[in-house]
């Protein structure tokens, strides 16, 4: 079975989903070494689309991978992928006052709909675990803890992945 991060448009669920598919050798990602030096050699990876996990754009849902999506592209694919994924992790937008990457507070019904509870019932079938918007925006050490207790944890090597690209969201707000 297979993975997968729901997420608000420009929260971190890319770069989350490249650090846990790395983490977990999950088959549709880099690994350490050629995420590590994306990073390091890419100035521009802010949104992180360095493997297609995009779920609108596949064709079909591999075992061993992870994949994300925006709350409409889930919907939309649900029937064709309920049974192929096994955990799925939203960034959750609980608290309304935080500022997402797109350097504007996040909308109503964004805050909403991106909640652990509005998906659980949305999508019924697939266990969902949380972590907050906040809890991205922190250190690596910050964002490993949280991750500790899911199933999209990640290994100590990626804390300064994290770190970096933190900085350079931090650059462009």
């Amino acid at each position: 079975m297979s993975k997968l991060i729901i997420f608000a448009p420009k929260c971190g669920g890319n770069h989350l989903a490249n650090m846990v598919g790395a983490s977990q050798n999950l088959d549709n990602c880099l690994n350490f070494q050629k995420l590590n030096l994306k990073y390091h050699n890419d100035n521009n990876f802010r949104n992180t689309h360095m493997n297609d996990l995009f779920l609108k754009n596949q064709n079909k849902i591999n075992h061993n991978s992870i994949y994300t999506g925006h709350l409409d592209e889930v919907w939309n694919n649900y029937h064709f992928i309920k049974n192929k994924i096994k955990d799925v992790l939203i960034i959750d937008l609980i608290n309304k006052g935080c500022i997402n990457f797109r350097s504007h507070e996040i909308s109503y019904l964004e805050s909403c709909a991106y909640t652990k509870p509005f998906i659980k019932k949305l999508f019924p079938d697939w266990y969902i675990e949380s972590i907050n918007l906040d809890d991205m925006l922190c250190s690596g050490d910050v964002l490993k803890f949280v991750l500790d207790s899911t199933k999209f944890n990640i290994s100590a090597q990626y804390k300064k992945l994290h770190d970096m690209w933190i900085d350079k969201i931090k650059d462009t707000i």
